[in-house]
């Protein structure tokens, strides 16, 4: 067995200890990161459109389709189903008006209902026109008026309805 040198012989030395803390991820220091989380944020809450007081959706022809051959000088009872699309009832002061050139001789205005016509509900509208006495194709426009006389009708409340005929000649 190998032995080892005695040691030299030396001052005395002094040692002393330094303890070092070496960071681990264990005491890493804490680190806030702000999130990019939306906040919720609150809304208005969204409004119904407003339904104007005065509407009218039409629903279908009750007579006299468009185009329908007449003769000359016939008279006849054009029917529309109209529903009252507004949002107000529809009075005995309510009526029927042609608009633009009446055609059709048709009566300045006629009564649409003898009571009320509730919102939601459908109507039947009749009125009594003449065919001309000559031929052609014949468009007679109509839209409804409220007790205040404002005209109101299809769509935005300009949109026309109407009575379109075609008078045929004898022979012709």
């Amino acid at each position: 067995q190998a032995q080892q040198p005695p040691p030299a012989a030396s001052a005395p030395v002094q040692t002393s200890e330094t303890t070092a803390t070496v960071p681990t991820l264990s005491q890493a220091t804490e680190i806030t990161i702000a999130s990019a989380t939306p906040v919720p944020t609150t809304q208005p809450p969204v409004s119904p459109t407003a339904i104007p007081c005065d509407l009218v959706k039409f629903i279908q022809d009750g007579t006299i389709p468009d185009n329908k051959k007449m003769d000359p000088g016939a008279v006849f009872n054009k029917t529309w189903r109209l529903q009252n699309a507004g949002s107000c009832a529809w009075t005995s002061s309510y009526g029927l008006v042609y608009d633009g050139d009446n055609i059709l001789n048709a009566p300045a205005f006629t009564p649409i209902s003898s009571g009320t016509v509730p919102p939601g509900a459908n109507i039947d509208i009749t009125v009594s026109l003449t065919a001309p006495g000559t031929g052609g194709v014949y468009r007679q426009n109509f839209k409804l008026v409220n007790a205040s006389g404002n005209k109101f009708a299809l769509g935005d409340g300009s949109k026309p309805f109407w009575a379109q005929i075609e008078v045929a000649l004898p022979g012709g």
